[in-house]
């Protein structure tokens, strides 16, 4: 059987309440048709491995293990909120990480995705510049209309404890997240 599979840092509680008050007015403000995404779903992803095998994720997981002594545990700032992706048609609303927050992510995607090709672990790379950002909510633009502007202050940080082995499993409401395995940051 195959699960679909991604790397994440998931975002402690603490914070998860935080944003909630942040964010509590302007999403009462939004236009219709923008489907906000319940906390329990806010995580950053590092690396999506797409389908994976049952019979994989041994070695994903000593390849997580492996990649460990080398990952230190990233500041995370959030520092905006914008519509996404960029330079493109908006369909989501982000939460977007400082330059400093991607830079440390990119470097621990890398540690990772050289220790999956050395246990032969098969996930399409990608070769974009690592963009930190958190999907708030998803919309169709056609669907929306004008979008207002985002105007909203944040400026949250905080230090993660693990690097999760996460399952998405599509539903018609919307992808469900459950946390397989995790390793703790050095």
């Amino acid at each position: 059987m195959k699960k679909r599979l991604f790397i994440a840092i998931n975002l402690p509680e603490k914070v998860k309440h935080l944003i909630d008050a942040g964010i509590a007015e302007f999403e009462k403000k939004m236009p219709q048709g923008i489907r906000f995404l319940s906390s329990d779903n806010w995580h950053i992803t590092t690396t999506f491995l797409g389908y994976q095998e049952d019979m994989a994720i041994p070695d994903i997981l000593k390849a997580l293990e492996d990649s460990a002594p080398r990952l230190e545990a990233p500041e995370i700032e959030i520092t905006s909120i914008t519509y996404g992706p960029p330079g493109k048609s908006p369909r989501m609303i982000w939460l977007n990480g400082s330059a400093n927050t991607s830079s440390a992510i990119a470097e621990i995607k890398k540690i990772t995705e050289e220790s999956f090709n050395n246990h032969n672990i098969r996930f399409d790379i990608e070769n974009r510049k690592y963009n930190c950002h958190i999907t708030l909510a998803r919309f169709e633009t056609s669907e929306v209309g004008e979008l207002p502007p985002l105007d909203v202050k944040l400026n949250l940080k905080f230090t993660p404890q693990s690097l999760d082995l996460m399952e998405s499993r599509l539903k018609r409401s919307g992808a469900e997240y459950d946390k397989l395995f995790g390793i703790d940051f050095q």
